[in-house]
């Protein structure tokens, strides 16, 4: 199964993508900011990060900077 990463610091919309993946059999973990995302990194890996650019703290580009090194 294939694990994904949604990061976004909107609510309704993160739920909304994990709620897809899921009904399409994806395992799908949230995280509300770059933060969030990076304790999730370090406790697992994945096959897909989905992450919203523009968010307050760390942008998204930032983050997946950070993720593929």
């Amino acid at each position: 199964m294939t694990q994904v990463l949604v990061v976004d610091d909107e609510k309704q919309i993160r739920t909304l993508i994990g709620q897809i993946l899921e009904m399409n059999g994806h395992n799908c973990t949230l995280a509300a900011n770059a933060a969030e995302a990076r304790g999730s990194l370090a406790e697992q890996s994945y096959d897909l990060i989905l992450c919203d650019i523009d968010m307050p703290g760390e942008s998204g580009l930032d983050f997946i900077r950070y993720a593929v090194s």
